[in-house]
């Protein structure tokens, strides 16, 4: 769990392998990402012990729609009847269902990446939903919440940045190896170090990705020098 100074809580709902996280703040919920199918029956045990009837569990936040993030969006919204936030660029994947796999950003994931995209595609869809918001770039969820567009990993991203202190970031981020943060997969590595200097310029000390470990700040500014000095390649 991670205390924040203006009071808010964000509690890890599920971990490591595809984070989720709920933040309570301002005697409201918010839930980010929904993690695998397979993972539906902890997160959903998850809540009920710390999503009180006082509380109101009144959003859930997609950093992306690729499966492993949005795969029980649609069970979520069905148990709470809240509304869904998402980058506008994925709206339509929501929509459908569809999970779009990312290019790999290394030798080996490309060849993944590659291979998954041969699969049939069924493999990687989930049952659709309808997005109540639509996100552009730097909008105020409620008071120690806003979202802003951070593409990259994929078209329509977008980060959390609660209390100008957390951020919640999806995979623009990646905390599953020591010293390492570059995503395996993402569509524009460009856009992605776009979006870092756009983290960095927020007042956030620690960086939530959505597998792994948190990042701190220090480890994102060393990485994001590191890729400006050899030009993107990676």
């Amino acid at each position: 769990m991670y205390y924040l100074k203006n009071g808010f809580l964000i509690f890890e709902m599920l971990d490591k392998r595809s984070n989720v996280f709920l933040i309570e703040g301002n005697h409201q919920f918010v839930l980010v990402d929904t993690g695998k199918s397979n993972g539906w029956r902890k997160l959903k045990n998850g809540l009920h012990k710390v999503v009180e009837e006082s509380k109101d569990l009144s959003w859930l936040v997609l950093t992306h729609t690729h499966f492993d993030h949005s795969a029980n969006a649609a069970a979520i919204q069905e148990e709470y009847d809240l509304k869904v936030a998402v980058g506008r660029a994925e709206a339509q994947c929501l929509l459908d269902g569809e999970s779009e796999l990312p290019d790999g950003t290394n030798m080996l994931t490309a060849i993944l990446s590659t291979f998954g995209k041969s699969l049939p595609q069924k493999i990687f869809r989930f049952d659709p939903v309808k997005p109540s918001l639509l996100i552009d770039d730097n909008y105020e969820l409620m008071p120690g919440i806003r979202l802003i567009s951070t593409p990259g990993h994929s078209e329509g991203s977008i980060s959390l940045i609660v209390g100008d202190e957390i951020a919640i970031v999806g995979d623009v981020l990646f905390g599953m190896f020591e010293g390492y943060i570059m995503p395996p997969y993402a569509n524009d590595v460009l856009a992605l170090l776009e979006s870092w200097k756009k983290l960095l310029d927020t007042n956030c000390r620690l960086f939530l990705p959505g597998h792994g470990k948190a990042i701190t700040r220090e480890a994102l500014e060393e990485a994001y020098l590191r890729y400006q000095e050899i030009g993107a390649h990676v």
